[in-house]
């Protein structure tokens, strides 16, 4: 909970805009929408798109000959067979997405799994070193998308004080 008093006599413009800041600290729920939401399914698209950025760990000569047999690309795209993490963790709506928006809090991951427990978008993200998967970030912001996101809070919180003054 935020606490915070401003009193001059006389000075309610002020007082007011305040207020409106405060409030839409506690509500970041259109600013979760809004602002960053699309801002990490376009960053998500873009680490697809480049395979990685940083750029992910090549695929070892075992996986590059399992692809080949099914029918894919030996060594690229990566992470991308069938197209259904990308689209878990690229597209709103996509069954295995799961966005979860509160006042206070954002979460977005993915519930692919592979077999009952295992979740694809997860493994990949951290690596599983005991299965000789290397950690190759999906979720990966790059510092122009964090400012992005940044100069979008500013203005969410400025549009409270300007609308309560």
């Amino acid at each position: 909970m935020i606490t915070l008093e401003y009193e001059v006599y006389g000075e309610k413009q002020l007082s007011r805009a305040i207020r409106g800041v405060i409030d839409r600290t506690t509500n970041l729920t259109p600013f979760w929408e809004k602002s960053v939401a699309p801002a990490v399914f376009k960053s998500c698209r873009a680490n697809f798109t480049a395979g990685g950025r940083p750029a992910w760990a090549p695929l070892r000569p075992a996986t590059q000959a399992q692809r080949r047999r099914q029918g894919y690309g030996a060594a690229a795209p990566i992470l991308k067979r069938t197209g259904a993490l990308m689209k878990s963790v690229t597209k709103a709506g996509d069954p295995n997405n799961v966005l979860r928006i509160s006042p206070l809090k954002f979460q977005m991951f993915s519930m692919l799994t592979v077999g009952e427990y295992l979740f694809l978008a997860e493994i990949h993200q951290h690596g599983a070193p005991s299965v000789k998967i290397p950690a190759r970030a999906i979720y990966a912001l790059q510092e122009q998308e964090r400012d992005k996101i940044f100069q979008g809070m500013y203005k969410y919180l400025l549009e409270g004080a300007k609308t309560s003054a």
